[in-house]
């Protein structure tokens, strides 16, 4: 499954929690062990550059509920 469809997939609560890890990392630059970290882990084997994708992703998911 990739990212996108997983996201899709996500109640309104893990999005939730997704953008709250996401403005907490770029307000501080620290990406606590959670949501976002599992999904790294998991789509992108850690890798750090891919971070912001996800932050992308995510915000693109939650603009897609509430505005597509």
């Amino acid at each position: 499954m990739k990212i996108n469809k997983f996201l899709s997939n996500q109640d309104e609560e893990f999005l939730r929690e997704c953008f709250i890890e996401l403005e907490s990392f770029r307000e501080n630059g620290i990406l606590i062990e959670g949501e976002i970290r599992k999904l790294n882990n998991q789509f992108f084997n850690g890798n750090p550059t891919t971070l912001f994708t996800i932050g992308e992703l995510v915000y693109r998911e939650i603009a897609k509920r509430h505005f597509g």
